[in-house]
């Protein structure tokens, strides 16, 4: 499964972003597709969304933009999960 079709599904099957991100990283592991890596990269994705919202980057103007360019030029090269 490509990394496009697994977004849909999972955002389908947990009922969106919000669904997703309420999800235990034991229960999201339990999907097929999602390793260690990929539920651990969804994590941190998690905790950069929740101290964005709660303004907790001491003013400092990060937008998910940039964070989304930092993932993914972080783990471009990558082929396969790592740990």
């Amino acid at each position: 499964m490509n990394v496009e079709s697994l977004s849909k599904k999972l955002l389908l099957d947990f009922n969106g972003l919000e669904g997703l991100f309420y999800t235990t990283p034991a229960r999201i592991s339990k999907e097929s597709g999602m390793g260690r890596a990929k539920v651990a990269l969804l994590n941190s994705i998690k905790e950069l969304v929740h101290r964005l919202k709660l303004n907790k980057l001491q003013s400092k103007k990060i937008s998910l933009q940039k964070i989304y360019e930092l993932l993914y030029f972080r783990t471009l090269k990558d082929t396969r999960e790592s740990f």
